[in-house]
């Protein structure tokens, strides 16, 4: 018997509280490590898709090629993430693993550019990577 499902959902019962809204009768989860890790996410897409772009202005883009291409997988990765998170999938964990991953190699490459994008692309990178981490773990 696989026990998988079961550990993933044990680990995210032990994360989450359920609390009833008084105003509406609805249970709502309120997760602060999916609170901060989607934040991270948010930003870290938004920060990838400004860099892509600007990167695609540079003169020379073809020597951005590696950090534009990062810079799409990233984004896409942390969009992925931020959807597994709100729809409390049990992937979501597998997913913000993958998406750390994702985060870190973009960070890397991001840091060898002097433009300030860049640089500040990678900071937000290296956060979501760890924000990510965190809620997995």
């Amino acid at each position: 018997m696989d026990l998988q499902p079961f550990v993933r959902f044990a680990r995210f019962s032990r994360r989450v509280l359920c609390t009833e809204s008084a105003e509406k009768g609805v249970f709502t989860v309120e997760n602060v490590s999916y609170d901060e890790c989607i934040k991270a996410c948010q930003e870290c897409l938004q920060l990838c898709n400004e860099c892509f772009d600007k990167c695609l202005m540079e003169e020379d883009a073809s020597m951005m090629a590696e950090c534009i291409r990062l810079d799409r997988e990233c984004a896409d990765i942390c969009h992925a993430a931020v959807q597994a998170m709100t729809r409390n999938s049990p992937y979501a964990e597998d997913i913000c693993l993958l998406c750390a991953k994702v985060c870190e190699a973009c960070g890397n490459e991001c840091s060898f550019h002097k433009h300030s994008h860049c640089q500040v692309c990678a900071e937000s990178c290296f956060r979501c990577a760890e924000a990510c981490r965190n809620m997995a773990s």
